[in-house]
């Protein structure tokens, strides 16, 4: 495949090096870096020209005359992501469902204990409370009071993390309603299944 590069600074000057050494056809254009592997576009108008596809990786997000059948696709991951290669590309595609999301948050910068070693969403990923009606691994009890020693600690930190706020809310609300039967709490995903966006 041939793709062309603008941009080869930290993220891309290693993206385009790992795609060189994967047998692909790299050109890229840089004001000054020009990674291994790679042949030098002079301009950035020249990266399109006869290539498959064009990845510019800028800090602005964008290059002038390029909105025509462009995907805008945020990349999720840092540099060492770059250089070892697993980086998560956030490109725009229909129907989006529960795996599209696990893919998503399961290798992306994002990713930790919930989404890919609990995941509360039925048959993705490893078999886990979901798939079998969500018995207690860890309840919606336990991960109350874990929640409120943590809004405990903030507060004796004298720091206000309004995402920890907003999550031990939701988990405080839905142990009133169903903590009693002992769930999993991540059958707390049951809340939102129902709602749509207007």
């Amino acid at each position: 495949m041939k793709i062309g590069f603008v941009g080869l600074g930290n993220m891309g000057a290693h993206m385009a090096c790992n795609l060189a050494t994967a047998d692909h056809d790299v050109t890229g254009f840089d004001t000054a870096a020009r990674p291994d592997g790679t042949r030098r576009a002079q301009s950035a108008a020249e990266t399109g020209t006869g290539d498959d596809v064009i990845l510019p990786v800028l800090s602005d997000g964008g290059i002038d005359g390029m909105d025509r059948g462009a995907v805008r696709a945020p990349v999720s991951g840092d540099i060492s992501g770059a250089q070892a290669g697993p980086l998560t590309f956030l490109a725009d595609r229909p129907g989006p469902g529960w795996e599209a999301l696990f893919d998503v948050v399961s290798t992306a910068s994002v990713q930790g204990w919930s989404p890919t070693s609990h995941c509360p969403a039925t048959g993705i990923g490893p078999s886990l409370p979901a798939d079998t009606r969500w018995p207690p691994h860890f309840t919606a009890n336990r991960m109350r009071k874990a929640l409120q020693r943590a809004m405990t600690a903030a507060a004796q930190a004298d720091t206000e993390p309004p995402m920890g706020a907003r999550a031990a809310g939701l988990h405080l609300r839905f142990h009133d309603e169903h903590g009693s039967t002992g769930c999993d709490f991540s059958a707390m995903l049951t809340r939102f299944e129902p709602r749509t966006r207007a």
